[in-house]
């Protein structure tokens, strides 16, 4: 635990955490390691997603975010530690054949790929006579730590407690976050989760980073008995709901979905091929209850950095929700109602 004996006002917190799916949490070799610095980033950044258009409107976000979290010129207001650290014997090198398959066109034919492994690009090297053989391991789903977590109280605890329990609940951790990799929950508290100060509130316009408004959507799956089919769900109908904006070899409209887009022997607009721009959609899985899972994906469109295309980018994020509407339960009025959120 950590020392708190120095601090005369903090608030000491606890959390029991439990990796739901694969996390690509690493070290300085992309290895399997467990740190407090990914927790705290993550905490920072959604803390940003439900607080910042309020700062931000106020021209104080950097300001109220150096002094919560830090910065080259002031010492951070959250610590945190890992109480309980994973052994080795959680850390796995492999890749996950139970993902669903999909047909890619690659060269002219038609391949059946793994989606996992589609949404996990990057961490393995294609090996003629293997298949994709991963390069660095991963953190196994089941794996538990336990997050010690103490804020010096300056105003601002009841943001950042918010902040802690979105990213635990509706977050993830480490790289591939975006596609479901490092999703978590903690153990201790069962659905539904109504901890939330009730502070937020919906911006009603845009922010040139991703914050709670009135665009934002939440879309669902059915549950499952395991963690690869809801997440082999919601990476397939991402897949397909970006590939229906346009024709094959076409990338004018997913250039709105993210950037950089790179592609062998594809002609590719330069601004598209080196942009850089996250996608605004957070797939994830939630753990209803002991082996019982749901995906998702939480849709959080941005004020787009060419300003001149904000119509076409609002254009293809509305293509998008109208293709994840079709084919998962809209359920962004839970989420608004499980923060207090308001307009």
């Amino acid at each position: 635990m950590v020392d708190v004996s120095r601090y005369t006002d903090t608030t000491e917190l606890v959390f029991d955490v439990e990796f739901i799916t694969p996390a690509f949490l690493g070290g300085a070799d992309g290895n399997a390691e467990i740190r407090s610095a990914p927790f705290k980033n993550g905490i920072r950044y959604w803390w940003r997603v439900l607080y910042g258009a309020k700062y931000f409107s106020a021209g104080k976000l950097k300001e109220t975010e150096d002094s919560i979290f830090g910065s080259t010129e002031k010492k951070s207001n959250v610590l945190i530690s890992i109480g309980t650290q994973a052994k080795n014997s959680f850390f796995e090198l492999s890749g996950f054949p139970n993902g669903k398959r999909i047909d890619v066109s690659h060269q002219g034919k038609v391949m059946k790929v793994n989606i996992l492994d589609y949404m996990a690009y990057g961490k393995y090297d294609y090996v003629k006579g293997k298949g994709n053989v991963y390069t660095v391991s991963h953190i196994k789903p089941k794996t538990k730590i336990r997050l010690n977590i103490n804020i010096k109280n300056t105003g601002y605890t009841e943001e950042i407690i918010d902040a802690i329990k979105m990213f635990l609940a509706w977050g993830g951790v480490g790289s591939k976050s975006r596609n479901g990799f490092g999703s978590m929950d903690y153990t201790d508290l069962s659905e539904p989760k109504t901890e939330f100060s009730k502070m937020v509130k919906l911006s009603n316009k845009l922010k040139q980073f991703p914050v709670f408004s009135t665009a934002t959507k939440l879309f669902v799956t059915s549950s499952f008995d395991n963690w690869e089919e809801p997440l082999s769900t919601v990476g397939i109908i991402y897949k397909e709901a970006r590939n229906s904006l346009e024709k094959p070899h076409i990338f004018d409209r997913r250039g709105y979905v993210a950037r950089p887009i790179e592609a062998k022997f594809e002609k590719i607009p330069s601004n598209i091929k080196n942009g850089r721009i996250p996608k605004p959609f957070y797939l994830g899985i939630k753990q209803l209850k002991q082996d019982q899972y749901i995906g998702y994906i939480i849709c959080l469109p941005v004020e787009f950095y060419e300003v001149e295309n904000q119509s076409k980018y609002i254009e293809v994020y509305n293509k998008m929700t109208d293709y994840f509407s079709k084919h998962l339960k809209d359920t962004t009025g839970s989420i608004m109602k499980l923060l207090g959120a308001a307009k």
